[in-house]
C-alpha cells in the first residue's frame, strides 16, 4: 500500500529525530521536494534539503506497518 504525507522539518534536531524514526522499518522512505529525492534514513541526504517549508515523504508498506511509521513520524506531520 502506498502512503504519503506532507511533513515540515524545522531544526537539524527535527531532522535527526525524524531520520532515526525512519531507520527503524526496513521499507524504503523517500523524501521529495521540488525535483530532489532523497534517503529519508540518510541524515546527510535529509539536511540538505530545505525541510523547513515542507516536503512530502513517500511510503510502499502494509498496512500495519503504515499504523506503525504514522505513529513515529506524527509530530512532523501538517495539513
Amino acid at each position: 500500500m502506498k502512503k504519503e504525507y506532507k511533513i515540515q522539518l524545522n531544526s537539524q534536531q527535527e531532522q535527526a529525530t525524524f531520520v532515526k524514526a525512519c531507520c527503524a522499518f526496513t521499507f524504503d522512505i523517500n523524501l521529495y521536494k521540488g525535483s530532489y529525492i532523497v534517503d529519508a534514513k540518510s541524515l546527510l541526504g535529509v539536511c540538505s534539503m530545505d525541510t523547513t517549508s515542507g516536503c512530502i515523504v513517500k511510503i510502499n508498506a502494509s498496512e500495519g506497518q503504515i499504523k506503525k511509521f504514522e505513529e513515529k513520524i506524527k509530530a512532523f506531520i501538517y495539513e
